[in-house]
């Protein structure tokens, strides 16, 4: 008996590897930096800071998020934005601040929170006086459509006309399956030419960039183009080139796990949750490896 547990437990090991092996092979994000992007990289500051909650002035001072985000705002000039995570609506007062965009913001109230209907990776719970209280303080709330939901549940073309956002920004719940949610939720929005970031999605994968990456790569699986911008923690996916072609091999496999991940898991959430976990057993040895090369 001892035997038999000992072999099936030896083959349930095999097959988690033979997952996360592939899955970590064949969907690490490429990585793009601002020239590619036809940015110069000049340094911007923000016009607000009240509350301001990116990098560098929040988090690992190495990583220019805040600055790029500005750049990349002022060089698409969007029309309508869509915000996942308004926080305390700092980012949103500067999109303001350097652009006339009417801006779409979603974040779940407190209570929403309470009652578990979010993920575990979430930054803030406020209330609905705090969500949003830097963009109200600072005169924009006649540009900017507050929408108190959860991300998991929303029905984004309630509010917005398909193919309008120009600029989306996913920064609610970084639970990797509710990033691929959000954006898979957002999609019917997206103009042709959008912008799509990512928040807290660096290749480092120390502490909670793990599962936003992880959701990213997930992305990638499904055939979404999702890159990482280089000296940041943004994912970035352009709608002009949202998608790629995978190789017939690649295409083969990847349906072939797919199919296995189907019957293992049941579901896409579950699935991803795996991958979650497998990350943690099998992850380190490759980091390891990565730091030395």
């Amino acid at each position: 008996m001892k035997m038999a547990t000992f072999g099936l437990s030896s083959i349930k090991r095999l097959i988690q590897k033979s997952i996360w092996n592939f899955f970590w092979d064949n969907f690490q994000l490429p990585q793009v930096d601002l020239d590619e992007l036809c940015l110069t990289n000049t340094q911007e500051y923000p016009l607000i800071t009240e509350q301001i909650c990116m990098p560098p002035y929040a988090g690992d001072a190495s990583l220019k998020d805040f600055s790029f985000l500005i750049l990349l705002v002022k060089k698409r000039n969007p029309a309508i934005v869509l915000e996942l995570g308004t926080g305390y609506g700092t980012t949103v007062a500067n999109i303001c601040t350097v652009c006339d965009a009417k801006v779409y913001t979603v974040n779940a109230l407190a209570e929403n929170l309470a009652e578990h209907t979010e993920g575990s990776r979430i930054t803030y719970m406020l209330t609905k006086d705090e969500i949003g209280y830097v963009y109200r303080k600072n005169g924009y709330a006649d540009r900017v459509v507050q929408i108190f939901e959860s991300t998991r549940n929303i029905n984004i073309l309630d509010w917005i006309e398909p193919k309008s956002v120009e600029f989306a920004i996913i920064d609610a719940c970084h639970d990797a399956e509710f990033v691929v949610n959000d954006f898979l939720k957002i999609l019917p929005s997206l103009s042709d030419d959008a912008i799509v970031l990512f928040h807290d999605t660096n290749p480092s994968l120390k502490g909670h960039f793990v599962d936003s990456y992880i959701g990213c790569m997930y992305l990638r699986k499904l055939g979404y183009n999702v890159k990482y911008l280089k000296e940041s923690s943004w994912g970035i996916l352009l709608s002009e080139n949202s998608t790629y072609r995978f190789s017939t091999l690649l295409k083969v496999k990847n349906a072939v796990h797919t199919v296995i991940g189907i019957l293992l898991f049941r579901n896409r959430d579950k699935f991803i949750q795996i991958i979650r976990w497998l990350a943690s057993g099998f992850m380190q040895g490759k980091l390891d490896h990565m730091e030395t090369v």
